[in-house]
């Protein structure tokens, strides 16, 4: 239980100082002579911020016990102000760490000029269903029911196609 779960500050505090704590207990554990160099910090916040915005968003999926103990616990906006925090938190880190890796990560391959074009098109695709799943009582969202969730995931491998740097595999 926190000590004050009434104080958002002091539990975004919290976060602050355990997520910055795991960074350098991992860089330490993984190169323990070797002071760690900022592309491997860089890579530990994108990590991070990964771990913290997915894990923040799969506790419906994965602990829907613990969320909806954490939820009576602290109540519901306690809860959500935990939750948003720990999201902002983790997109933060996921785009500071993904700005400063992006270039100097390992080009796993070459895509082909024509996997620019086809992303276009697919980011096209992956817009009409996002503006789908925003209008209600629509034709799109009646036949596939959750098109925010394929627009997503063709925006994911619109990105793939056309970019082959390790990082951008990790991120889409």
């Amino acid at each position: 239980q926190w000590p004050d779960r009434h104080s958002g500050i002091a539990i975004a505090g919290k976060l602050g100082v355990a997520a910055q704590a795991l960074t350098w207990h991992l860089l330490a554990a993984s190169q323990p002579h070797t002071p760690a160099t900022h592309k491997e910090i860089d890579m530990a916040w994108f990590i991070l911020g990964l771990v913290l915005f997915l894990g923040s968003h799969s506790g419906r999926v994965f602990a829907d016990n613990w969320r909806a103990k954490r939820l009576a616990q602290w109540g519901e906006k306690v809860y959500k102000g935990i939750y948003s925090v720990t999201s902002l938190a983790g997109f933060v880190l996921m785009v500071y760490g993904f700005s400063a890796i992006r270039w100097d990560s390992p080009m796993l391959w070459v895509p082909p000029t024509g996997m620019r074009h086809l992303a276009a098109l697919l980011m096209l695709l992956a817009l009409v269903l996002l503006v789908a799943s925003q209008v209600p009582n629509n034709a799109i969202k009646a036949k596939l029911r959750h098109p925010m969730v394929l627009s997503v995931k063709v925006w994911a491998l619109a990105h793939l196609l056309s970019n082959g740097k390790a990082a951008d595999v990790v991120l889409f």
